[in-house]
């Protein structure tokens, strides 16, 4: 590892390491750092799914289309029932977390937090040991 030099004797290295995949932090690391990885992949979509719909009801203003009857809102929710996104604004969930700026910055943070999470586990073994 070119980041960090260890303190641990190279003749002792693979033993303490084998001793502390053995102890009881060590044996759910890696469902732990599949959950945290699988979290922070998931709040980072949710994030952009956020925004795609934020450009969706803004981009729903410049549409030329005369049976689409839209007021000039740039929070205007109908134009998600327009393009087949209504189901987000029957669930109040779904309506808090992908239409307004708030619920993107927490599924934001919960994607970052996630990951800081994920890393954490990873340099935990070298922490422990």
């Amino acid at each position: 590892n070119f980041l960090y030099d260890s303190k641990i004797p190279p003749e002792l290295e693979e033993e303490i390491y084998r001793a502390e995949a053995n102890t009881e932090a060590a044996k759910g690391r890696g469902k732990r750092i599949a959950l945290y990885t699988v979290l922070a992949i998931l709040g980072i979509a949710l994030a952009f799914f956020n925004g795609f719909l934020t450009e969706l009801r803004a981009s729903s203003l410049d549409v030329q289309d005369t049976s689409v009857v839209l007021d000039n809102n740039p929070n205007n929710l109908n134009a998600l029932n327009e393009v087949g996104f209504g189901w987000v604004l029957e669930n109040p969930v779904y309506k808090f977390l992908f239409t307004n700026k708030i619920g993107g910055g927490l599924c934001l943070l919960l994607g970052g937090g996630s990951g800081l999470l994920a890393e954490a586990e990873f340099d935990s073994k070298r922490i422990n040991a």
